[in-house]
């Protein structure tokens, strides 16, 4: 499964297309709480000491508030699916996933 969910994720990057997905933060895990229902926009990936991430927009989902741009691990990703029949969505201009990624890993 975790392939399927990479090959989806990845399409979502390739293509600038939504995917849908269900997501266990480790918060949730720790409470014990439900996986969270999110459509998001996949915009980089990066693979950092043997974990898969990815950079996303969530587009949908979001009712915890907070950024609307988070850092997902692939091993926390339930399901995903990507939009086909979605539009394109353009990248957003002026991002940068390296200055990203060396905030989100402290490097």
């Amino acid at each position: 499964l975790m392939q399927r969910y990479l090959t989806e994720m990845m399409d979502g990057l390739l293509l600038e297309r939504p995917v849908d997905l269900t997501y266990l933060s480790p918060d949730k895990a720790r409470e014990g709480l439900p996986a969270s229902a999110l459509r998001v926009y996949p915009l980089s990936m990066v693979l950092h000491r043997g974990a898969v991430y990815f950079i996303v927009d969530i587009l949908e989902g979001n009712k915890e508030g907070g950024a609307s741009r988070r850092l997902l691990t692939l091993d926390r990703i339930q399901e995903a699916h990507l939009d086909r029949e979605a539009e394109h969505i353009p990248y957003p201009q002026g991002f940068s996933p390296e200055q990203y990624f060396a905030s989100a890993f402290a490097i």
